[in-house]
């Protein structure tokens, strides 16, 4: 059984960042990269070094919509939630900052 079907659902790229240090992501995650025929899950764990909590991160996201009223729905929920900076759209893209 699926929770979503296959034509809803988003590719997403997240990349975790430390906030002392933004050169580089410390995680990056694309769901194309292992989500394919219809198997699409969330990062619903995410394991740093000792130390590390998730006050220390931020996320830059970016959520791949192909639906034009999901998408600016979307968009819309981002602009409004706590924590999410810099939202733009770009084409089927949503990026967004969280937690900087």
């Amino acid at each position: 059984m699926t929770s979503i079907q296959p034509f809803d659902q988003v590719h997403t790229i997240q990349q975790l960042y430390l906030k002392t240090d933004p050169s580089a992501p410390v995680i990056n995650n694309d769901t194309a990269d292992y989500a394919n025929n219809g198997k699409h899950f969330w990062n619903l764990a995410i394991r740093t070094t000792p130390g590390v909590t998730k006050e220390d991160l931020y996320q830059q996201g970016t959520l791949y919509v192909d639906d034009p009223q999901m998408r600016q729905a979307m968009s819309e929920a981002l602009r409004r939630a706590e924590g999410v900076t810099d939202v733009t759209v770009e084409g089927n893209q949503i990026n967004y900052t969280w937690g900087r």
